[in-house]
């Protein structure tokens, strides 16, 4: 037992010796030879694929943009996308035609004048417009009257039933909007002349707070009713200049 004790002893003594000595300790480098090892990572020169790889990504890019079938499905997903935006979202601009016929009366310079329009409004584009309100002016030579607003519409010139106040109206895409436009200034400033009348409509638009001008058309003021124009009267006149001026 005691002898199996000393061999013991001495084996755990042996063992981590034993176990030690193959392994052979690896050299740490000194300072100067890791210096070494980083300039030359960072002095390598480039090689000719690390040249070269760049200038095959762009010919390989060059060539897929040369292909025929990328160019043509490029394009028919740009006229997709302009077609849907023509089709759907264009604003247009509104068309308005010239009065076939018109009622006007004129009390004098200082005094109430009223113009009734049959005109109709017609939006070309897709999307709706609004019209927010309009103003007429008149002009005779060098006359000008004051603004004439906007005042109610009527549904016929012989009678004031269905008479509504001045609102604002929108017209949807490629579609129209007709009515009987009645405006006025309690000062009109203006006297009908037996010469020609120009017209100026203008609006303001959707939310714009500009006024622009959408129309500019002629007045027929033949002398046979420039006296009934500037009564208190107001009727119905032609405004088509072949017949207004047929026996003139």
């Amino acid at each position: 037992m005691k002898y199996a004790t000393i061999f013991l002893f001495i084996f755990l003594i042996y063992l981590p010796a034993e176990s030690t000595k193959n392994v052979t300790p690896k050299p740490t480098k000194s300072t100067s030879e890791k210096l070494a090892v980083i300039e030359q990572t960072e002095i390598q020169e480039p090689t000719i694929s690390s040249v070269t790889k760049p200038v095959n990504e762009s010919r390989s890019l060059v060539r897929e943009l040369n292909n025929p079938a990328l160019i043509i499905s490029s394009l028919a997903l740009l006229f997709t996308i302009f077609s849907f935006w023509w089709m759907n979202w264009r604003r247009g601009k509104l068309t308005v035609g010239p009065p076939r016929s018109f009622a006007a009366c004129s009390s004098g310079e200082n005094d109430k004048i009223a113009i009734h329009l049959p005109l109709v409004f017609y939006n070309n584009g897709a999307a709706t417009n609004v019209v927010q309100n309009l103003r007429l002016t008149l002009e005779q030579e060098d006359k000008k009257s004051a603004i004439l607003y906007f005042n109610h519409t009527l549904s016929n010139f012989a009678s004031n039933d269905n008479r509504k106040w001045a609102r604002q109206f929108a017209i949807e895409g490629r579609k129209s909007y007709s009515s009987i436009f009645v405006f006025q200034n309690k000062v009109g400033r203006f006297v009908f002349a037996p010469k020609m009348c120009e017209a100026i409509l203008e609006a303001k638009l959707n939310k714009k707070e500009k006024w622009q001008t959408l129309l500019k058309f002629d007045l027929q003021t033949p002398k046979d009713i420039i006296k009934t124009l500037n009564s208190k009267t107001i009727i119905p006149y032609d405004n088509d200049p072949d017949r207004a001026y047929a026996d003139g």
